[in-house]
């Protein structure tokens, strides 16, 4: 059985994306392009293996040209009317536990549309709703450029997708939001930088654990070295409210102190 769930309500008024839920084994008619699953981590795995000896700053060039080829895998939720629609076609399929695969037209900020065949869809969690993983290059209010065969397309970004958030709050009230990134589901804040554009993330990979990713306001994000992202120093979990779901890290460089908020992974 086949549904069609509507994102009309898009940021760019101009784009329309339409998904079309669908139970394991169902035939399309059109064949669409495949969006695949970065290769990041396995890349730069191969690397390390073949160059034992390479040096930080050799580790960052080599990191951000495997990035620039693959992306890097970040998740991102659907709304909930969407997800009851994706739980309501497992529910119908003869293997309730095939995955669920989505498909639809997203619009280009070039203006044209791509039919595009989406990872499967996670279903919700007791911590987190429906999901899927997409490689990204970068994601900001308006629109995002994900590689599909190969090239960087950008989309603008509908409003029923939401990316996973980290934000800068106040540290005297931590619901007072100052800035706010779309970061990767497994990446730990582990800076920031002093005029708050840049949050530095660590890697849980023991590859990667002299690198780091750099998030800027503006979206983009580059690997950097770990050292470069703990400087001012490391940060130190602080206490929150009970009823507070996200995790709180205080960072005292500069004379400043920085409070990043952030969710507790949704992937392992």
């Amino acid at each position: 059985m086949r549904f069609k769930a509507d994102f009309a309500s898009l940021i760019a008024a101009s784009a329309l994306m339409l998904l079309d839920i669908a139970a394991f084994g169902q035939q399309a008619k059109i064949a669409p392009l495949p969006v695949r699953p970065s290769t990041f981590l396995n890349d730069f795995r191969t690397y390390v293996a073949t160059n034992p000896k390479g040096s930080a700053v050799e580790k960052v060039e080599a990191a951000n040209t495997i990035l620039d080829k693959t992306g890097l895998d970040f998740v991102l939720f659907l709304d909930d009317a969407t997800c009851q629609k994706v739980e309501e076609a497992r529910r119908q399929s003869k293997d309730p536990l095939a995955p669920v695969h989505l498909s639809g037209t997203l619009r280009s900020v070039n203006a044209d549309g791509a039919n595009l065949a989406l990872p499967d869809v996670q279903p919700a969690s007791a911590s987190c709703g429906c999901h899927f993983a997409i490689p990204l290059l970068q994601f900001n209010n308006t629109e995002f450029i994900t590689k599909i065969l190969g090239r960087n397309i950008a989309f603008y970004v509908p409003r029923s997708v939401t990316p996973n958030f980290a934000f800068l709050v106040d540290p005297g009230d931590h619901a007072l939001v100052k800035r706010r990134w779309a970061i990767p589901d497994r990446l730990t804040p582990i800076g920031v930088s002093f005029d708050e554009n840049v949050l530095f993330l660590g890697f849980r990979e023991p590859e990667l654990g002299d690198l780091a990713l750099a998030v800027f306001g503006e979206g983009v994000f580059q690997i950097v070295s770990r050292e470069e992202a703990e400087n001012g120093g490391k940060g130190v979990a602080i206490k929150k409210s009970p009823t507070d779901e996200r995790e709180l890290i205080s960072f005292d460089r500069w004379k400043k102190t920085f409070v990043v908020a952030f969710r507790p992974p949704c992937t392992r």
